[in-house]
């Protein structure tokens, strides 16, 4: 699921140390918009801009 995904792309960002912000705040904020676009692209949950 689309929910699994995000937790799963963030606890292996934050194991990584990609974290760019502390604090609640949204995935695209806390861990930037175009890194998770590229992480999620190659399963379809969305399109790359031009």
């Amino acid at each position: 699921t689309w929910t699994g995904e995000v937790c799963a792309e963030a606890a292996q960002r934050l194991l990584n140390g990609q974290l760019k912000r502390a604090g609640f705040q949204s995935a695209a904020r806390a861990f930037g918009h175009r890194e998770l676009l590229e992480a999620f692209h190659p399963d379809d949950f969305c399109n790359l801009p031009d």
